[in-house]
């Protein structure tokens, strides 16, 4: 026993106590009731001893009128009681009271949870361990006299938790759930942890003797155990996303290069992590547009050329999406921004300018007009019109001006505007003219010009027609006459000598004519698809002198008519272009266009297709627009079509024709999802498994060529105790399984190309409590379902023929793209290009004397011959082989 004003501490071993020096709290009743308790403890040893009660039922009964009095403190014994010698009975009773007074306190002082925010009633928080308290069994157990109640004190202004208490064993399990008669729900936007100030009370047992409430009598005196619970509300994506602003508008000049970006637009959501990432697109992205969207930048950029004639505003709609998966009471709505798309209209070409000019000037004369200038501006509107053109170096004296011509606005003349002297200026006039157009910048071009002057003559040839006009086939041999020019000259002598020449328009020398008959002959051999009209300036001239020489001058114009003479020409004899699997049919494939240098019905070209034997492909005939006949798929299709495309004209005597050799190739695209091979794996694995035990491995095959498959958890390893491999699709435990308190796990699987997602396949585990009689279990499945795992695992799955589907198709690709030297490609033969005897025919090797394989000597010298082959030549005339 201890003396008073010290507390009884428990020490180990039976009949042995302590007395450290720990004063107590004065407890209720005062010194009436501790003299009670020790007098009832005193009179109680005493009568046992004389009514010789057993040590065991002295105890119970001490024990319940200790608890009745003072459960769980001892003050100070009197004198008389503490001048007793111990006695086997009485260090029972201290031990009793020592294992009533022991204190009470949680396994930690803090703890940490989850719950998903907007979680109705009765959802329970998930802690990380377990939350508690051990207590005495006999205590606090059924029947007990003790009871302990869990409330929250702070930490939960909106009342959304209640904590309650549930014993299992000497456990007593700390529960916190959400409240059932809140209106309010958890939100993670608003409050993401709470941190729970969690108090323990212990009452008297319902219906103890002496209790005023229904529940117990709190006892008084004894500290309350406490703890923290560190609630982390977890999102549920339950907001959408949304654009601030939801319109925008930009301008964007329409020289802009292609992937230039043009403005950003941005969305927000509130919602964390995968939830709060944003997808941006363009509705309706599946048919072609100008416009692009970087999907997590959210920047606009050109994906095609803009034209301000062809549309000046262009409008979009951009959606934005976040990434997280909808709960069932959540809208999953996208939300959507207007933009506008204003092109700016640009200048892009100078003004360039053409000046046709007299070959010179006679000083003294009358003429008006020295040049005529064409300008060319290929800018639309006001871009491609003319705001100037001016003379601004070489003309100080002003002896010329340019005017505009009356009947076309870019057209201007050259005009003399004084009697102009060769003594002044011996060597004519260099004249800078500019040219400036309206554009906005406007743009300016520059273009110098000499003019020449000559001496003085009192009368000048004079020809009987001003313009000439002549016709001729572009067929027409060297010196075909083909006009006569008549000039007469009042003047006599010398002076009345006239003598011609080509002033201007023969650049090419392709006429000339006799000085002194004026007779026009062709020079050159003509081309009408290189130049079909040509507008000669011819000069006459006396042979006064140099002083007294006049001049006149008449225009020819040659117009040249065309033959047929030109095959159509492709741009090339080959071409290999891709097409995609799965175009519906009558999908444009390509446009195929061939030029005929002729003009006329002699320019006019149809195309058709010479394959005899049937290609999924058709081309229009005047069109020359390929198009597929019928959906051509990849995975059991040819991947390779050869096509021999014919452009013919319809010109006379007979048709030309030329002939290309397309090759189709089709391009495999992502069209099929992964598939697993079995499905529905159910299967048993003991709690005592290692960590890193592989479980079960999943294969999923993809009909698509060259995608790699990985693999993910969609849900049902919430915490993490599973582990899955997304290259090999392998199962294996990643926490000790001990500590879970379910014994059924659901994992569902699925599987990616990266684009594509499979169907989500369930892998049910069960938990069991023994590793042993497992093995050896493996027989008895039928041909639907196999099993499968490892030497901890077992697994029943559902068969696929994804396997053999796949076999199948390969094989059918396979024959379908076999390549059989006797089953060429039959094509029609041009029977235009055998009557002109052309080379249609490519040399052939003589495959009976080719070998099938070279085997050389690696110290053979440079140099040496290898092989002599025989080639065999169809052609009707003389070949060479090269």
């Amino acid at each position: 026993m201890c003396s008073a004003g010290y507390l009884l501490q428990p020490r180990v071993g039976r009949r042995q106590s302590n007395c450290q020096r720990t004063k107590y709290a004065p407890s209720p009743g005062g010194w009436v009731t501790k003299m009670l308790v020790f007098l009832v403890l005193f009179s109680f040893v005493a009568s046992s001893s004389e009514s010789g009660v057993t040590p065991s039922s002295r105890s119970d009964r001490l024990r319940t009128s200790v608890s009745k009095s003072y459960p769980f403190s001892t003050k100070s014994s009197p004198k008389f009681i503490q001048n007793q010698k111990p006695s086997a009975d009485m260090a029972d009773v201290e031990d009793e009271a020592v294992e009533r007074i022991k204190p009470f306190k949680f396994t930690q002082s803090s703890y940490s949870g989850s719950i998903p925010e907007n979680s109705p009633g009765k959802v329970h928080v998930v802690p990380d361990s377990k939350m508690g308290l051990y207590v005495n069994q006999t205590l606090f157990g059924p029947g007990g006299p003790y009871t302990m109640r869990f409330r929250i004190k702070a930490g939960d202004p909106e009342d959304f938790f209640k904590a309650e208490a549930e014993l299992v064993g000497d456990f007593i399990f700390l529960i916190v759930r959400t409240r059932t008669s809140n209106l309010n729900v958890l939100n993670r936007e608003r409050t993401t942890n709470y941190e729970l100030d969690i108090r323990a009370r212990v009452r008297e047992a319902r219906g103890a003797k002496g209790a005023k409430r229904p529940h117990g009598n709190r006892i008084k005196g004894f500290p309350d155990p406490k703890t923290i619970l560190r609630v982390t509300v977890v999102d549920t994506n339950d907001l959408n996303p949304f654009f601030q602003p939801p319109i925008y508008t930009f301008s964007v000049p329409e020289d802009t290069p292609l992937h230039t970006s043009i403005g950003q637009v941005r969305a927000e959501d509130a919602d964390d992590g995968i939830n709060g990432e944003i997808y941006y697109s363009i509705l309706g992205s599946y048919l072609p547009s100008i416009f692009a969207v970087d999907p997590i930048t959210g920047i606009l950029s050109l994906t095609r050329p803009l034209s301000f004639k062809e549309e000046p505003t262009h409008r979009q709609t951009i959606v934005a999406q976040d990434r997280g998966a909808k709960p069932t009471y959540a809208s999953g709505q996208a939300d959507t921004a207007a933009v506008t798309v204003h092109v700016e209209q640009v200048n892009l070409h100078d003004p360039v300018m053409q000046i046709q000019h007299l070959p010179e000037l006679i000083e003294q004369s009358n003429a008006d007009i020295y040049a005529i200038i064409r300008i060319t501006d290929p800018d639309p509107d006001r871009h491609g019109e003319v705001e100037s053109v001016e003379i601004i170096e070489g003309d100080t004296d002003a002896h010329f001006r340019i005017r505009p011509s009356n009947d076309d606005k870019k057209e201007f003349n050259i005009e003399v505007l004084q009697l102009l002297d060769r003594e002044i200026a011996p060597y004519g006039y260099n004249l800078t003219i500019k040219a400036v157009d309206r554009g906005i910048p406007p743009r300016i071009y520059y273009q110098n010009t000499h003019v020449q002057l000559a001496d003085l003559n009192d009368h000048a040839p004079v020809f009987d027609h001003e313009v000439y006009e002549v016709k001729v086939k572009e067929n027409a041999p060297i010196n075909t006459p083909l006009v006569r020019l008549k000039v007469s000259d009042e003047d006599s002598g010398r002076n009345a000598r006239v003598k011609l020449n080509i002033a201007a328009g023969n650049e090419n020398k392709q006429f000339r004519i006799d000085p002194k008959s004026g007779v026009l002959f062709v020079a050159q051999p003509l081309d009408a698809e290189t130049r079909s009209s040509y507008t000669l300036s011819v000069s006459a001239f006396d042979d006064a002198s140099a002083g007294m020489r006049k001049q006149s001058a008449a225009k020819v114009r040659v117009l040249v008519e065309d033959v047929n003479d030109n095959d159509p020409m492709f741009e090339s004899s080959e071409k290999v272009i891709f097409f995609n699997e799965n175009e519906q049919p009558g999908t444009r494939v390509m446009r195929l266009n061939a030029m005929d240098a002729d003009s006329g019905e002699n320019g006019y070209i149809s195309y058709s297709i010479a394959n005899l034997n049937e290609v999924p492909f058709e081309i229009d005939h005047f069109t020359g627009i390929i198009k597929s006949k019928w959906l051509i798929d990849f995975e059991s299709d040819q991947h390779e079509y050869r096509l021999v495309v014919r452009a013919s004209d319809w010109g006379t005597p007979y048709r030309r024709q030329a002939e290309l050799r397309l090759t189709i190739r089709i391009r495999d695209i992502n069209d099929n999802r992964p598939q697993f091979e079995r499905m529905g794996c159910v299967g048993e694995i003991a709690r005592d498994v290692g960590v890193g035990t592989e479980l079960i491995t999943l294969s999923a095959l993809d009909f698509d060529a060259g995608n790699l498959i990985s693999y993910r958890i969609v849900s049902g390893n919430a915490d993490g105790c599973f582990g899955l491999d997304q290259n090999t699709g392998v199962i294996s435990v990643v926490c000790d399984l001990r500590t879970l308190p379910m014994r059924e796990r659901v994992l569902n699987v699925t599987a990616t190309d990266g684009q594509h997602f499979s169907d989500v396949t369930p892998v049910i585990i069960k938990l069991t409590s023994e590793s042993s009689g497992r093995k050896g279990s493996r027989k008895g499945y039928s041909s639907v379902f196999s099993a499968i795992g490892t030497d901890d695992s077992l697994f029943a799955c559902e068969e696929t023929d994804v396997a053999k589907r796949l076999t199948d198709t390969l094989a059918l690709v396979a024959r379908n793209n076999q390549i059989d030297s006797t089953n060429e490609d039959v094509f029609q033969a041009s029977g235009a290009r055998f009557m002109r005897g052309q080379n249609v025919h490519q040399p052939e090797f003589d495959v009976q004397q080719m070998p099938r394989e070279i085997k050389v000597n690696e110290t053979m010298p440079s140099g040496s011959i290898l092989l002599k082959t025989l080639i065999l030549v169809l052609a009707r005339s003389y070949s060479y082989i090269h």
